[in-house]
């Protein structure tokens, strides 16, 4: 069995402010996997988590979540 994607980032790109907080960030998790994201304070967690709740729009890059992307007018 082929574990189904659920969350996909290529190529992710977000500044905040004059801040680049991730640049082309590139992260697959699968449906069973467990993840967790781990690091120094201001290295870009928070805009990570973000981006996958569809809380922050990434300025540059393709956000999928269950194959479908989040940020278009559907």
């Amino acid at each position: 069995m082929i574990a189904e994607e659920i969350v996909k980032l290529e190529n992710v790109t977000k500044k905040l402010g004059r801040r680049l907080t991730l640049e082309d960030i590139n992260f697959e998790v699968k449906e069973g996997e467990k993840v967790c994201i781990v690091g120094p304070k201001n290295s870009g967690k928070a805009a990570l988590v973000e981006i996958i709740t569809e809380i922050l729009k990434p300025d540059k890059g393709h956000v999928s979540a269950f194959g479908n992307d989040p940020y278009t007018n559907s």
